[in-house]
């Protein structure tokens, strides 16, 4: 007699401990694939959210650097133009991706001569991407390399003192200067001259007595050589560039106590022609050898307050023109990612 076995019900067993086998597996993938795709998500948003807090520091860069170079303003104080600085905050975006840019006018600072300004940017994508970036900007006084100038209008000279404007073969005692342009030999006696524009020359030369000054409003340029006798003032509100004819020549020379004082910045051919006995160089702006800025500037290059009324004898005037400065911003970013 054969026994009967119920073969179908194990396989149905089996078959049913299969389905709830894969069924869990398959459940376990999907959980996890959803939450590789909710981190996946989640990256995204945070990268497109740092993204966003790039693009916020590079607006802002963008409007200060408009509101500089429209202004090309004169600064003398650090905290007092990060608290004037009329680019507060940059922002921008929808609902779900958006950026917020911010000074913090409480972290404005000095360094090496330039003012360097703190940003915080913030860039939100959907609800969960949010990232923070500190970024520093940097501002310089620097003109770069002076450029020849083109002098504009006919200011006259003026002179506290009587004096001789001399041009070259000749005693032509003038008391105005109707242009300013290619003077080719300049000697001021005693007495302070102020010339009112740009000021080109081939040679200068001060002296004729004690306390003689020379003030030039706008840029001053020498091709060939410069002298000057003692107790001698020269300042410039502009830059001062000194040519290649000037060390060739040889010709360059500072009596005792010449004192030369510039607010902008200074080009010379080679670093011999400030070479000085018991006299004062003092330059605001920078120092470019051949075309080089010379960083961190030469010890002889020493700055001064501008708004210092009077040093080593001689009376400052201060800065001139106020496109002189041209303050602009450095395309460099130092930024710190939170």
């Amino acid at each position: 007699m054969e026994k009967i076995r119920n073969e179908k019900g194990y396989a149905l067993l089996l078959v049913m401990l299969l389905v709830v086998l894969f069924t869990i597996m398959g459940m376990g993938l999907l959980a996890m694939n959803m939450n590789a795709a909710k981190q996946f998500d989640l990256k995204e948003e945070q990268v497109q959210a740092r993204h966003q807090a790039e693009m916020g520091v590079l607006h802002y860069q963008s409007e200060l650097n408009k509101y500089v170079f429209n202004n090309r303003m004169t600064i003398t104080d650090a905290v007092a133009f990060c608290n004037t600085v009329p680019v507060p905050k940059v922002e921008s975006g929808t609902s779900t991706k958006k950026y917020t840019t911010i000074l913090l006018k409480n972290e404005c600072e000095i360094k090496n001569g330039e003012i360097v300004l703190k940003l915080e940017s913030t860039g939100e994508v959907g609800e969960r991407g949010n990232e923070v970036i500190e970024a520093d900007l940097y501002l310089t006084n620097s003109t770069g390399v002076p450029t020849l100038p083109i002098p504009t209008g006919n200011e006259p000279v003026r002179r506290s003192d009587p004096g001789c404007i001399e041009k070259e073969n000749g005693n032509n005692c003038l008391t105005t200067v109707e242009e300013f342009s290619d003077i080719p030999i300049l000697t001021l006696q005693k007495g302070e001259y102020i010339f009112g524009n740009h000021l080109i020359l081939n040679n200068l030369k001060i002296g004729g007595g004690n306390d003689s000054t020379l003030i030039v409003r706008k840029d001053l340029y020498i091709r060939k050589s410069i002298h000057s006798q003692n107790h001698t003032c020269l300042i410039v509100q502009g830059s001062l560039s000194l040519l290649n004819e000037t060390y060739l020549e040889n010709e360059t020379y500072f009596g005792n106590k010449t004192y030369i004082f510039v607010y902008g910045d200074v080009n010379l051919f080679d670093v011999t022609a400030f070479q000085t006995r018991n006299s004062g160089i003092y330059i605001n702006g920078d120092v470019y050898i051949k075309g080089k800025k010379i960083d961190p500037k030469p010890t002889w290059a020493s700055s001064f307050p501008v708004n210092t009324a009077t040093k080593d004898g001689c009376n400052l005037p201060g800065y001139g023109y106020k496109d002189l400065t041209k303050w602009r911003l450095i395309e460099k970013i130092n930024a710190t990612y939170k």
